[in-house]
């Protein structure tokens, strides 16, 4: 499975996920739903979602835990999502204006213009 077989919603739920995981370690769907203001139900009904196409899996005490190809899907959202940001950010853009942007940007930037953009932004030329 690749991102573009998930809703944006689901991607937002992903990415969230793996986000709130890399700040937190553990994440319960509640933190989610407390984190983003979203009522429980949805945030249950995605986790059930992404727990159907193995990109998730619910744990002891509730933990929510990406599978290896949910983190792996997870990881490539955020760094197109960093990238994407960071130019913005350079480029005069708000840091949360950036942010709301570079969701939308990263949902339909090509590989190739990604790459351009990572290799100049980062200095990898």
């Amino acid at each position: 499975m690749n991102e573009q077989e998930l809703t944006p919603s689901l991607i937002d739920y992903l990415l969230l996920i793996y986000q709130v995981r890399q700040e937190q370690g553990n994440v319960k769907a509640i933190d989610i739903a407390n984190r983003t203001g979203y009522t429980r139900a949805s945030v249950f009904r995605a986790v059930k979602l992404l727990e159907k196409q193995q990109l998730l899996t619910v744990g002891e005490h509730h933990w929510l835990q990406l599978t290896s190809e949910g983190s792996a899907i997870a990881n490539r959202i955020y760094q197109r999502y960093r990238v994407c940001k960071h130019w913005l950010e350079m480029h005069g853009v708000s840091s949360d204006k950036a942010e709301q942007d570079a969701r939308k940007l990263g949902e339909v930037i090509s590989e190739e213009a990604l790459e351009c953009i990572g290799k100049n932004l980062f200095s990898v030329c």
